[in-house]
């Protein structure tokens, strides 16, 4: 008996998989945070985080694969997705999960462990939508193990002591600053950041969104041209981005009325050139 031909799939042959990686140091452990999308024959998004080989925390989401722009939708769904998942293992949130899979979390260590990060980030456009706003919310509930990342997926490294080096001496250079962050220009999530004068989080994945829009536009318009850096002008401050590679962004939030904006951009080119982003 012959079976129909299987539906198509983000995962088959000849197409890229699609996903959100992070290695994190926690607590004297590292963790691996994954969200993938299982493609629109299936309809789900799953985040997980990983100690090894053990499962600590699961999260399915369910998506309508008849949604218009499907894939736009979803992709900001797994963004946000993954983004809160970061976000709560970096807060503490999931300790009563390690403690129940793995044992005691050592508070005194819950500073980031790790010298190095490994990043992994879709190699598919960079473009973005705006963020789906969903008649039913997405369901949630408990998933079983992660397929085996895909080796399709391409992945950059930092040295986080030299960003926290580089990110220390350029909030010195400017005395203005209000803070700065090494923000992911896909996730829009601040890797690294310095100061307390600002949102980084919230900022950051505003900042992204502006970056990806002004890459978009230069594609429109068929620009053979790089981006050295962007500039936001408040009436009180100024909000500046300097791309590092093709992965990252410099971004620094700046005191307009103590502020040079001249030596703001030189001292975010120097700390560019700096930092070193193995791809």
């Amino acid at each position: 008996m012959m079976r129909p031909p299987a539906a198509s799939s983000p995962h088959q042959a000849g197409q890229k998989r699609f996903g959100f990686n992070h290695n994190f140091g926690y607590a004297g452990r590292q963790y691996h945070i994954q969200t993938e999308d299982s493609g629109l024959d299936r309809a789900h998004i799953y985040t997980q985080v990983f100690c090894g080989g053990t499962v600590i925390v699961s999260r399915k989401l369910v998506y309508d694969p008849d949604w218009p722009e499907v894939r736009a939708r979803v992709r900001q769904m797994m963004k946000a997705s993954h983004r809160a998942m970061v976000m709560a293992l970096a807060a503490g949130e999931l300790d009563s999960q390690i403690e129940e899979r793995l044992g005691s979390v050592k508070v005194e260590s819950r500073r980031r462990s790790n010298p190095r990060t490994s990043l992994v980030v879709p190699t598919r456009g960079r473009a973005r939508s705006r963020p789906a706003s969903d008649p039913a919310e997405a369901a949630s509930e408990a998933t079983p193990a992660a397929e085996t990342p895909s080796d399709e997926i391409a992945s950059f490294e930092f040295d986080t002591e030299q960003v926290d080096e580089t990110l220390a001496a350029l909030q010195d250079e400017l005395e203005s600053v209000m803070g700065v962050a090494l923000v992911d220009s896909d996730s829009g999530m601040a890797l690294c950041t310095l100061g307390s004068g600002i949102d980084f989080q919230l900022a950051a994945a505003g900042q992204a969104e502006v970056y990806a829009a002004q890459i978009e536009v230069m594609k429109a318009l068929d620009l053979d041209a790089t981006v050295e850096d962007l500039l936001v002008t408040l009436d009180q401050q100024f909000h500046l981005l300097r791309p590092v590679g093709q992965a990252v962004f410099l971004y620094v939030a700046i005191d307009r009325a103590r502020g040079n904006l001249a030596m703001a951009r030189l001292a975010m080119a120097r700390a560019g050139a700096r930092l070193e982003i193995d791809a």
